[in-house]
């Protein structure tokens, strides 16, 4: 009876997949942007134009329907389009200078302060931008500095010495950055539109190529994928050969000598010494939201399961790698609990706003979850690394929220088999009491974490499980299905 009202249950939840993947396919048309708001001009003229006269009595009843319902006007996004460079070589690092004047003995006199960090970008260096940045990340802008002034040397005093072999790009820190205007907190209320946003500069590294151990491992990874590339570019015959494979090849070759050859000091790094038979797979709900469970592959046992509420609990009683305690009580303990409090009473008060014809946002509540979602990713590798998992698991995050829900509705259904009317209170209950996680947001945190630390994270299809501690242990498995495989 058991595996009946499981199996239907499934059923039902796959049948609910398929309709909200479907009912979500055709609402993603894409709106595009309205910097110089036309299509807001005329979205407005339709709106207070009444229709227009029809001999068909159908389609007037239609159109004045339609117009008396006053469809709110969509909010066209009116910013310019980021901004992509996808080439590290195309950012450049200036030095800004800056003079103070000051008066001594009646006299002027200019004292020189440190100069400020810049930035500018290939086609346009003549725009520099002042970099202004938290501690955290202006160090490893610093570096970006050093390491290109470096390897411009170096290519420069090639070209003089041809002994001299300059690093690859391929190991700078920087793969790619973005530039993207966002609202200013202090500027809002600013007339013209470039007074109330500013830029930022969204950037995209490889932190392994931050200490010496981690480029050896991407030089090698980096020289593997040259040389099958140039095996295939070798196979073609001469004969069928042009000038633009040739010089294709040389650029390969070049790229293999640099990348073998050339060489740039970092600072080193301790490695992660892991178990192998050790796997953490990770599970994500509406409940917990995350819960987490090691399994050892050798004996397909569990080794010890964890939830996220629990990992808020504790802290290491020695530093990590990561810089966080264990096991002293911290202030983060009922993190996910004010955090969901306040997103229930945040949509109450939005709720309300809606039925008047505002959309409200709230940038508090917003921090706050990438906040708690960087401390249990923190404390999830934490616990990974004190017991040496050599792997983390987690689920891919797209449709994960349509599985959740449908796997919510299948639980309703299979409850009250006979009653919509209670399936649809009894859902209603469980999103009130646990909104929505940002699980995407979750994922890659917890991925980025661990790739500092240097645990391998792999991102495998969900497995459908009732517990969420099995659902956890089963995706630690899959990794076995999927090596085997």
């Amino acid at each position: 009876m058991n595996g009946t009202t499981s199996l239907k249950q499934l059923l039902s939840q796959k049948q609910i997949e398929i309709e909200r993947l479907e009912a979500k396919i055709n609402a993603q048309l894409p709106k595009g942007r309205d910097p110089l708001g036309v299509k807001y001009l005329e979205r407005l003229e339709q709106a207070i134009s009444l229709p227009g006269t029809s001999n068909n009595s159908k389609k007037l009843h239609s159109d004045w329907e339609t117009w008396r319902k006053q469809v709110q006007i969509p909010d066209y996004n009116h910013l310019p389009y980021p901004i992509t460079i996808v080439s590290c070589d195309k950012f450049y690092w200036p030095r800004i200078e800056q003079n103070r004047d000051q008066m001594e003995g009646g006299q002027i006199q200019q004292s020189c302060k440190k100069p400020h960090l810049g930035v500018a970008f290939s086609g346009f260096r003549d725009c520099v931008f002042k970099i202004q940045c938290g501690r955290k990340q202006l160090h490893i802008f610093r570096r970006f500095q050093e390491e290109r002034e470096y390897i411009q040397a170096q290519l420069k005093a090639s070209h003089r010495n041809p002994k001299i072999i300059p690093p690859s790009w391929g190991i700078f820190p920087l793969r790619s950055g973005q530039l993207i205007w966002r609202l200013s907190k202090k500027h809002k209320n600013s007339l013209q539109p470039w007074q109330r946003h500013r830029l930022y500069l969204h950037c995209t590294i490889d932190e392994r190529l931050l200490s010496e151990e981690g480029t050896v491992q991407v030089c090698s990874e980096k020289i593997q994928v040259s040389q099958k590339i140039l095996r295939q570019s070798q196979k073609k015959t001469s004969t069928t050969q042009d000038n633009n494979q040739t010089n294709f090849q040389k650029r390969q070759q070049s790229t293999l000598l640099r990348l073998s050859q050339g060489s740039i000091q970092r600072p080193h790094a301790v490695p992660y010494i892991s178990n192998p038979d050790l796997v953490l797979g990770v599970s994500l709900n509406r409940q917990l939201p995350l819960q987490a469970t090691v399994v050892n592959l050798s004996t397909h046992k569990q080794v010890a399961t964890c939830t996220a509420k629990q990992l808020l609990q504790y802290r290491k009683s020695h530093k990590t790698q990561s810089g966080s305690l264990f096991g002293q009580i911290n202030h983060n303990a009922n993190l996910i609990e004010r955090l969901q409090r306040q997103r229930i009473i945040w949509r109450t008060v939005s709720q309300k706003e809606q039925s008047k014809g505002k959309i409200l946002r709230s940038q508090k509540i917003e921090q706050l979850g990438i906040y708690t979602d960087r401390v249990i990713a923190r404390r999830l590798v934490d616990w990974a690394m004190h017991l040496q998992v050599s792997s983390i698991v987690l689920p891919h995050h797209e449709g994960i929220k349509d599985s959740i829900e449908a796997n919510l509705q299948a639980k309703a259904r299979t409850k009250y088999p006979h009653y919509r009317a209670i399936q649809k209170r009894y859902a209603q209950s469980i999103r009130a009491r646990y909104p929505h996680w940002s699980y995407s947001r979750l994922i890659q945190a917890i991925s980025d974490c661990a790739n500092r630390i240097g645990i391998e994270v792999k991102i495998l299809p969900t497995v459908l499980a009732d517990d969420p501690a099995e659902q956890a242990a089963a995706m630690a498995l899959q990794n076995t299905v999927e090596s085997e495989v």
